[in-house]
């Protein structure tokens, strides 16, 4: 067979490269994806691949690893075309010197097209001609696997400008078709498997030719290779499609032979749980299919090891304990990151390693693992980084944002997972990317509708597609807990005795519902309840109360609802303070260095009752923060002060309340929790307090349920008070009462909306995706912008990333003043890294114009040309200070040393929440 003519066409070249001979045949390159596929279906890999695809499939794990290897091969076929190989002019101009015809003015088709037309005629009379499901999911697969599927009328027109290449192109694909079958293929064409579900077969097919392209593509392995022969390059790619699978850390051993039992796997912990050691009693009959468990339990129950326990017990039945834990913030995820490389390297006995998953891992996953020193990292234009430390270049293949969720084992944000279930560029990516692993979302309550709905729909997808998903939280309401069921495809119909019971562990799935509910550890709880009534200026009356709560010793912490009350309060608590009383201030307008510095310092003060904490503990000690502290540390205080918030969220707050074992001052002995709101002049909640934090209708529920209430008995209260705030009724039609439901309604309608425009469409065994209109409009992923294009995992408004950093002229300073760069240079990466640790968020509206508008035309080639800092504003500052302008406003904007950032506006301070 005469193939040295197709071995001339290119599929890939070397970036600026001025020698039209930097090329990797488009052959060599289908080979080298064909391949991958071949390595990652490998018998003694990872079942994950063989065993999600087979089920997308409706076939078996070995006819998976003999055809697929192929079909993912064709994916490039379309680059053997006259309409591909003149989009690089060197390369079409060599080309043409070597004896090859290209016609003029004729249409550009796109590669991916003509690879699934390809498919659709010329592999489909291998077939025998007849019509088939799975070539109709490989067809559209290959189509979309740069991202976006092919629109049917671009197909269209697609088929009308191919009339008029020469015949000569389609001979060549034929021959390539021949030599990938006689490679890769092992099976007979006349009897592919048929799938029962079409969208769950193309979701399959795309997120692996996606991944297979991606490994094939890396120019670290898969070198340009045009001189070399075909029958030497066949061994070539086996060897180097070896390699870059094992470097990449897809091969890592992913299957733990430690025993299932709970006592057994930790037996590191002492005692267990009730709830850890219900993980043994579920039936192993309802774990063998896709599962939907819901753990409920108050903190301090052991939530996270009965998770994981039950994730271990689900990977021996189904071959891989590869999972993702998935978290609600960035701050909770890298608390969880050492938890779960502890678990993985020591009770499951595994050596690969956890990735860390949200936008700013990359800052602080090297220092959480202490493996490599920060400054030796160097990313790379794919996402992956060099150790400059020595000669050998150790690869972290994971490290892109899209790539991040493909790793065997993860730890992240909620929002990369939301992800996978928005329409996206690369969703299939994604969403392969947890299919068939165990998925662990934790504090399931704190996530509002919005997020909510983008979950349900990541349900229904991790359920077509055979994955067992573990939710985690304090307490749901039953509504919610009956929605979530349904997403994942049951109908939860339990007694009114069985759908109030407290600690509860729910198993869900085809094959029936496990569901009991443990004894908790601390039965019988009791929790003080007290109200205050302090306002906004009430400063000095906040800060009184707060050292006479510790005049005889004792811990206290006060969780406000915005930053701007956390600032005054700590400023004036400064002031006010003798200095043998400790103070801690924690909320998000802190540098991220910085906050986590006092994330961990407070950690150690306040952590659980181990020797160290003990000596640790301050005798007198007073912490004031946000919502961060809600769910990021495991802190213990004496007693716990809160601004009117939702019930769960005070409940969850209140689980920092006499959190451990340990001695306690002599007045602190029983736990309080003291919630405080402003009230009329007549005694009531003043109307439109924090409405911009939470719905007010919640606030007003909460502040009548615990109204007159002296004390709460946990865990029997927990249920009854959502309920009772959470009910899925309506208020009387009269009153404050019920204009505050509708604007709540109201607002959840547009919030569901919102959402179910970003969705993939359902998993739906007939419709594919190229034929449904909402697909073809693809959301941007971007974490700065709130615009109604961009696929946002959260609801809110506009927020800016900034990074304040000291200017003087030409010149600016780095760690304080022990750096100084040019601002009108790239920096160093080790610099620009030092800078991105100083980055913060902030959502205030006008100070974000007034930034915008000012330091567009001051950005510098600093932030334009230093590659990790694009995306971020700097803000100027002169002494820790900066005055802006916006239209008719002015903004005083300061770095605060103990306060964090300040935005004052004509002399009166802002929120920033």
């Amino acid at each position: 067979m005469e193939i040295d003519g197709l071995l001339r066409l290119w599929g890939k070249t070397i970036k600026d490269s001025n020698d039209p001979n930097d090329f990797h045949p488009a052959m060599y390159h289908m080979l080298d994806v064909g391949n991958i596929a071949r390595e990652l279906l490998e018998h003694n890999r990872s079942p994950r691949w063989r065993n999600a695809l087979a089920f997308a499939l409706n076939t078996d794990p070995q006819t998976v690893a003999q055809l697929m290897p192929y079909f993912v091969a064709l994916h490039d076929i379309g680059k053997i075309s006259m309409s591909f190989q003149r989009v690089n002019k060197m390369q079409t101009g060599r080309l043409q010197q070597e004896g090859f015809q290209f016609l003029i003015n004729t249409s550009q088709v796109t590669h991916p097209i003509i690879s699934q037309i390809f498919i659709a005629d010329s592999i489909l009379q291998s077939t025998g001609g007849s019509s088939n499901k799975l070539l109709d999911a490989v067809n559209e697969a290959i189509g979309g696997h740069h991202g976006r599927f092919v629109d049917p009328d671009d197909m269209k027109k697609a088929r009308r400008d191919l009339r008029d290449e020469p015949v000569v192109w389609r001979m060549l694909r034929e021959t390539a078709d021949s030599l990938l079958r006689k490679e890769l293929l092992i099976y007979d064409l006349t009897s592919l498997p048929q799938p029962t579900n079409i969208s769950n077969a193309i979701m399959a097919i795309t997120g692996f030719t996606i991944l297979c392209d991606w490994l094939g593509s890396d120019g670290r392995y898969f070198m340009p290779a045009p001189n070399t022969e075909f029958d030497e390059y066949l061994k070539e790619s086996r060897k180097r499609a070896g390699q870059a699978t094992h470097d990449s850390g897809m091969l890592s051993l992913a299957t733990s032979d430690t025993p299932t039992d709970v006592e057994t796997l930790f037996a590191d912990l002492g005692d267990l749980r009730s709830l850890q050691l219900a993980i043994n009693d579920i039936p192993d009959g309802l774990l063998k299919f896709p599962s939907l468990t819901i753990i409920e339990a108050p903190t301090g129950e052991g939530k996270t090891e009965a998770a994981l326990a039950l994730a271990h017990r689900i990977a021996r039945l189904h071959g891989t304990d590869e999972m993702y834990y998935a978290l609600p913030t960035m701050a909770t995820s890298n608390q969880m990151f050492g938890r779960l490389q502890t678990h993985l390297q020591k009770r499951l006995g595994l050596s690969a390693s956890i990735k860390l998953v949200h936008g700013q891992a990359f800052l602080v996953e090297d220092e959480l693992r202490a493996e490599t020193p920060i400054a030796q990292i160097q990313p790379l234009e794919n996402g992956g980084v060099v150790d400059q430390s020595g000669s050998n270049e150790m690869i972290t293949w994971f490290n892109s944002k899209k790539r991040a969720l493909i790793a065997p084992f993860g730890v992240g944000t909620i929002d990369q997972a939301e992800l996978a279930a928005l329409n996206v560029k690369h969703a299939a990516l994604r969403m392969m990317g947890l299919v068939g692993k165990v998925v662990i979302v934790d504090e399931v309550h704190a996530y509002d509708i919005y997020m909510t709905t983008i979950i349900e729909r990541l349900l229904c997808w991790l359920a077509a597609m055979n994955t067992s998903v573990i939710l985690l939280s304090a307490t749901l309401p039953k509504v919610r807990r009956q929605q979530l069921a349904k997403a994942f495809g049951v109908n939860l119909e339990l007694s009114e005795e069985k759908t109030n019971i407290y600690p509860s562990l729910l198993v869900l799935g085809t094959k029936g519902i496990h569901h009991i509910s443990p004894q908790v550890w601390q039965p019988n709880r009791t929790i003080e309840l007290r109200e205050l009534h302090w306002g906004d200026d009430d400063i000095q009356a906040k800060v009184d109360w707060l050292l006479n709560a510790v005049t005889n010793g004792g811990c206290v912490c006060w969780i406000t609802n915005t930053v701007k009350r956390a600032q005054r309060i700590f400023d004036t608590l400064l002031k006010s303070a003798p200095s043998h009383i400790d103070r801690d201030l924690l909320h998000s307008q802190i540098p991220l260095e910085e906050r986590q510095q006092r994330e961990q310092e407070l950690a150690r003060k306040y952590g659980p009752g181990k020797e160290e904490s003990v000596a640790n503990r301050p005798m007198r000690g007073i912490v004031i923060g946000t919502q961060v502290l809600e769910q990021s540390l495991d802190l213990d205080f004496d007693v716990m002060v809160s601004d009117l918030a939702p019930v769960d969220l005070l409940l969850q707050r209140a689980g920092r309340l006499h959190r451990h074992d340990r001695d306690r001052p002599a007045m602190h002995k029983v736990p309080h929790l003291y919630v405080n709101y402003e009230v009329t002049s007549g005694g009531i909640l003043k109307p439109g307090s924090d409405r911009k934090i939470y719905a007010e209708f919640i606030i007003l529920q909460t502040q009548q349920v615990l109204s007159g209430r002296t004390q709460i008995q946990l865990p029997n209260d927990y249920r009854m008070l959502i309920e009772a705030v959470y009910a899925d009724k309506s208020p009387p039609e009269d009153g404050y009462m019920f204009e505050t439901w509708e604007e709540l309604q109201a607002k959840q309608q547009i919030a569901i909306g919102e959402a179910k425009q970003r969705l993939l469409p359902l998993p739906h065994p007939r419709d594919s995706f190229a034929k449904n209109a909402a697909t073809r409009i693809k959301f941007e992923e971007d974490e700065s912008r709130a615009d109604w294009i961009v696929a946002q995992t959260r609801l809110g408004g506009e927020t800016l990333n900034v990074i304040p950093i000291e200017r003087d002229g030409d010149f600016a300073y780095v760690d304080g003043k022990n750096i100084r760069i040019s601002v009108n240079e790239e920096a160093l990466l080790d610099t620009q890294r030092k800078l991105l640790k100083r980055n913060l968020r902030i959502s205030h509206h006008g100070a974000i114009q007034a930034i915008q508008v000012n330091e567009e035309k001051n950005i510098t080639k600093l932030f334009k040309e230093s590659q990790l800092l694009k995306g971020y504003y700097p803000l100027w500052l002169h002494n820790g200070k900066r005055e802006l302008k916006f239209e008719d406003d002015k903004f005083q904007v300061t770095l605060d040393p103990s306060l964090g950032l300040l935005i004052e506006k004509e002399g009166k301070l802002n929120d920033n929440i």
